[in-house]
């Protein structure tokens, strides 16, 4: 699959309004049914998209940086919202060590997560998190 899809991709995606230029456009359109038939196209551009994401947001991290956690689903959704300090670097995750106290006899010191979990913050002048990406 292309990374952009073409003019005619769209088109026959939406033949009827091939300039649905809005989120809300589109997932209305989606959720009419009336471009069913291209639902395995646009989940597979999806799925594509939110990889490169998390790739970008990957090689925009720095050991040392602050991240925050969230987005965790199943098992260990108490992370969410956590602060980490980026410790390393793993294969296709993140090495990071929580800044708040959990169980490290069960966990260990540093946990591994996808990049797509972790959103980059700073702290301001006055001591305020703003969130850099994501």
């Amino acid at each position: 699959m292309n990374d952009v899809l073409t003019d005619e991709q769209v088109q026959a995606i939406m033949p009827h309004r091939p300039n649905v230029n809005t989120a809300f456009g589109i997932a209305d359109e989606i959720m009419s049914g009336r471009i069913d038939t291209s639902l395995d196209i646009i989940a597979q551009a999806l799925l594509k998209r939110r990889k490169q994401i998390a790739e970008n947001r990957a090689m925009s991290l720095s050991v040392g940086d602050r991240v925050r956690i969230q987005g965790v689903g199943m098992g260990a959704k108490y992370l969410n919202g956590m602060m980490a300090t980026v410790t390393g670097f793993a294969t296709k995750n993140i090495r990071i060590k929580i800044d708040a106290h959990y169980d490290t006899r069960r966990y260990g010191h540093e946990l591994r997560m996808p990049p797509g979990l972790l959103r980059l913050v700073r702290q301001d002048p006055a001591g305020e998190i703003e969130a850099v990406n994501g």
